[in-house]
């Protein structure tokens, strides 16, 4: 099964825009509702429902954040590694630094917002002009190093997961560029060896280094080869939605039970989810009905904000509770499950039309400056004037 001839995959657009929004989804219940995560340990908030959803096989797929973010690193492996291999005449070293570029645009804008928050409760606090600029120095330090470098999180929780889109961006690329000069059976056996590499070490950081290269295999694997399943495809997502739904934050049980690496129990979830991100794809692969459908205009406008869904969903989350907290009496109103919709309503409008707006005027400010520092940076055409 040939690759589309054009340079977007559209339908991983789409599927990328999903699981930013299901990341959001994930970390509002894990506030509002944390049984829907920890399960029994923590009392039910939602008669109940939100104890089922934490150890449900299939169901408890749409909160359970931590396999949205290894299918968001994998499709950012895969399409890393489309772009690469479609590429071909451009510079690697160029096209990876207007990444880095871009990226470094994003977390500054988001880094301003976060300091302006710490700003004003600074400076309602009485504290003197030494702390902002003090905080200033490390702001600054995070958005050009440790967030792209470190995954530093000191700044604003979400920043953790960039640096695994931008180094595993860097590798993947990397890895791909060899498809320039070498045949694709040993472009796959590369990627694969790297793959298997990561999975051996037995962390979790380091599974999420692996989902992004299971994206790059998968890429390169089904350019030079074709993946067909036939009618077997659906196989593939029963067990996508089965894996994917692998419990995280409790112990698991029933038919999840039989599944616990015994010499790796604490990594489990996080090699099912990645396992069940990698079947997922494989199953779009295989299906165009599905690849259309995540193709359709709601989910490409999607796509297009993914990013500024996924670093935004935080400050969304805590705007709306601010805004709620003006608007509601102070004990937050009688119900609680019907003042946390009022607030999930608040908090996704909050976050889509902020992160609509960013990419519509914010992205396209840093797009020019990024190809003004790249054009001052080529070398100036100097035959003409000799």
């Amino acid at each position: 099964m040939s690759e589309q001839k054009n340079n977007r995959l559209h339908w991983l657009d789409g599927m990328k825009g999903a699981a930013a929004v299901l990341i959001f989804f994930h970390h509002f219940m894990l506030g509002k509702f944390p049984a829907s995560f920890f399960g029994s340990q923590k009392p039910s908030m939602l008669y109940g429902v939100d104890t089922l959803l934490a150890s449900c096989p299939f169901l408890g797929i749409i909160v359970n954040g931590n396999f949205f973010v290894h299918l968001f690193l994998l499709i950012s492996g895969y399409v890393m590694a489309w772009q690469t291999i479609q590429m071909k005449s451009e510079r690697l070293g160029l096209f990876c630094f207007k990444r880095y570029l871009k990226l470094v645009f994003a977390i500054a804008v988001c880094a301003a917002i976060a300091f302006a928050e710490f700003a004003f409760n600074a400076i309602k606090d009485g504290q003197g002009l030494g702390a902002l600029l003090k905080e200033a120095h490390k702001f600054f330090r995070a958005i050009f190093i440790d967030v792209p470098f470190c995954g530093d999180i000191r700044i604003y929780g979400p920043f953790w997961m960039l640096n695994y889109i931008f180094l595993g961006g860097i590798f993947v690329a990397l890895i791909s560029s060899l498809a320039w000069t070498l045949d694709g059976k040993k472009v796959f056996l590369a990627a694969a060896v790297i793959v298997l590499a990561l999975y051996a070490s037995l962390t979790a950081q380091n599974v999420h280094w692996a989902s992004v290269m299971l994206g790059c295999a998968l890429c390169l694997f089904n350019a030079f080869y074709g993946v067909q399943f036939g009618k077997a495809a659906l196989l593939l997502l029963l067990a996508a939605l089965f894996f994917g739904s692998y419990p995280t934050g409790l112990i698991p049980s029933g038919a999840f039970k039989p599944f616990v690496f015994p010499v790796a129990a604490d990594f489990s979830p996080y090699y099912w989810h990645s396992f069940a991100s990698f079947l997922l794809i494989l199953f779009m692969l295989n299906c165009q009905a599905a690849r259309n459908f995540l193709s359709k205009k709601a989910f490409l406008a999607l796509g297009k904000i993914s990013l500024w869904v996924y670093i935004l969903h935080g400050f969304s989350i805590s705007w709306a509770e601010r805004l709620l907290g003006l608007i509601l009496p102070e004990n937050g109103g009688q119900n609680y499950v019907l003042t946390a919709g009022l607030s999930f309503l608040t908090a996704t409008a909050i976050l889509l039309l902020a992160s609509l707006a960013m990419a519509k005027f914010i992205t396209p400010l840093g797009n020019k400056l990024v190809e003004k520092i790249i054009g001052s940076m080529a070398p100036s055409d100097t035959s003409a004037a000799n």
